[in-house]
Formats: C-alpha cells, sequence, structure tokens
C-alpha cells in the first residue's frame, strides 16, 4: 500500500503569497510615487531622455492608469503557488523555484526602475555644475 503524499503547507503558500504581495506593492510604489516626481524634474529641465528612461516613464503611467487590475496578477499568482505545492512531492521543488523567480523579478524591476531615474539625474547635474 503506498504512503499518502504529504499535505500541502498550506502556511507556506500563503507566507509566499504575502511576500510576493509586499514586493509587488514596492515595485508598485516605485512606479507611482518616485518615477513621477523625476518625470516632473526631467520634463522642467527639457531633458533629452534615454530609452530605459522613457520606457519607466511609460510603464509608470500605465500603472497609474490601469490599478485597479492590481488584484489579477496576485489572484493568478496565489493559484500558482497553490498549484505548484500540490505536485508530488519529488516536484515541489518547482514552487520553491516560482517563490524566488517572482521576488527576483520584483527586485530586478525595483533596482532598474531606480537607475533608469538616476542615470539622467546624474547628466543633469553634471551639466548644471559646469
Amino acid at each position: 500500500m503506498k504512503d499518502p503524499p504529504p499535505p500541502i503547507s498550506v502556511v507556506w503558500c500563503i507566507t509566499v503569497f504575502l511576500t510576493h504581495l509586499l514586493a509587488t506593492t514596492a515595485v508598485f510604489a516605485v512606479l507611482l510615487k518616485m518615477v513621477p516626481g523625476y518625470e516632473a524634474l526631467f520634463r522642467d529641465f527639457g531633458m533629452k531622455l534615454p530609452a530605459m528612461t522613457e520606457w519607466t516613464i511609460y510603464a509608470s503611467r500605465c500603472v497609474g492608469n490601469w490599478w485597479f487590475l492590481f488584484p489579477l496578477p496576485l489572484a493568478v499568482d496565489a493559484g500558482i503557488i497553490f498549484g505548484l505545492r500540490t505536485l508530488p512531492p519529488p516536484s515541489r521543488w518547482i514552487a520553491t523555484a516560482w517563490a524566488f523567480l517572482v521576488l527576483l523579478a520584483a527586485a530586478v524591476a525595483i533596482v532598474l526602475s531606480m537607475a533608469a531615474m538616476f542615470l539622467p539625474l546624474q547628466t543633469l547635474y553634471g551639466d548644471l555644475s559646469k
């Protein structure tokens, strides 16, 4: 007779989901709070912006316009987390990999957004100090 599979760790699923919620909120905070301030500064000085900065500003505007869809990707994420944890034990590493990759993607998004804002700012400071 086969042993029953180990139970799904609901606590693990909730913890990972809350961590993903926090990471997503951090990305949205950067895009909604930090980016518009720098956009206004760059506009006031009439700066030509690099493509990376323009894309970040565009992403900020999209998040600002479509904020009400915020729960949709989180609901999909919750389903993926729970679904992956229902796999047989040898395959549950995929759930851990998913959890890590979502957090990594959020961290990369934050770092790239901040870099996209700070690089033109350095150019501006250099031009103003001349």
